[in-house]
């Protein structure tokens, strides 16, 4: 799957925004029908098994959110919504067709 170098280079301070632009670029056209929800819970066990705690999704989704506003900087045709619970995946044209 080609990434954007560019792209990458403005994530490269970031290894959960990095981490989110790749799955972001390989899931989003592959979605096919309807959009797939996913839960903070599942986020957060796919991307920082290590937040634990007292509120570890609550924890996870702040440092997420900014690192996903920051991918859609750079990948402006991901669609991506966040819905209560968690983030809509909308199928989205691939990177390089």
């Amino acid at each position: 799957m080609p990434l954007d170098n560019q792209a990458l280079d403005a994530l490269s301070g970031s290894a959960l925004a990095l981490d989110i632009y790749c799955w972001l670029a390989h899931r989003l056209h592959r979605i096919e029908g309807r959009p797939v929800t996913l839960h903070w819970r599942s986020l957060r066990e796919q991307f920082a098994q290590e937040y634990q705690g007292k509120n570890p999704d609550k924890d996870f989704k702040k440092k997420f959110i900014p690192a996903l506003r920051n991918v859609q900087m750079v990948y402006p045709d991901a669609k991506v919504k966040r819905v209560n619970g968690g983030l809509l995946l909308i199928a989205s044209p691939a990177l390089y067709p």
